[in-house]
């Protein structure tokens, strides 16, 4: 038998909130996705720029610019980048 107590504060029942927010959340990934994939396509960087840019946009501290991480890298934009800018 299931109690008051097994209800979130809604009083919904909490299948349905975890369905929810991991709805919302998968939703939130595919945004986040074609973003991603978008700023690629428009930056031309080789294999080696998407990983750092990978890095840069999902594991570092946001207080440095891309330049400034690159740099800390011992990189340029330019030589991640395929062909001119």
């Amino acid at each position: 038998m299931i109690t008051e107590k097994h209800y979130t504060e809604g009083n919904r029942h909490p299948e349905d909130r975890i369905f929810e927010v991991k709805k919302f959340i998968n939703e939130l990934e595919s945004v986040q996705t074609f973003y991603y994939n978008q700023l690629l396509l428009e930056l031309n960087l080789n294999q080696k720029g998407d990983d750092l840019l990978f890095d840069y946009v999902f594991n570092s501290d946001h207080k440095d610019t891309f330049e400034e991480y690159l740099e800390k890298m011992g990189k340029t934009y330019t030589e991640l980048h395929n062909g001119t800018i």
